[in-house]
């Protein structure tokens, strides 16, 4: 299996090519610092109050498919982009008008 280009694996070869390198193909990958796992917790924290918040002031918010991005959602919550051997995930898509693939809207 091919390794996978995360934003953790761009935003490593920006500070060290090697880092990125050994991130990509080490098999151990070790346990993350105390403080970047409280980020991650805080992030997670963050993201679930605004995507609540989202869900109360807007009245199109879906879960991200490809079925709700083609009947133009105005908001996707929760998207898992893969292509390519890159992989990004997206806590909140929003609707911009102009064409695209799917319509109207991009």
């Amino acid at each position: 299996m091919e390794p996978t280009i995360t934003p953790d694996i761009v935003i490593a070869y920006a500070q060290c090519p090697r880092k990125a390198y050994l991130l990509l193909f080490s098999p151990d990958k070790g346990e993350p610092h105390e403080y970047v796992q409280l980020l991650k917790q805080q992030q997670c924290l963050h993201q679930e109050r605004y995507i609540d918040h989202l869900k109360q002031t807007q009245t199109d918010v879906a879960p991200y498919s490809v079925e709700n991005l083609r009947k133009g959602s105005k908001v996707l919550i929760n998207a898992h982009l893969q292509v390519d051997g890159f992989v990004a995930d997206c806590a909140v898509l929003s609707r911009v008008e102009g064409p695209s693939t799917f319509g109207k809207h991009s």
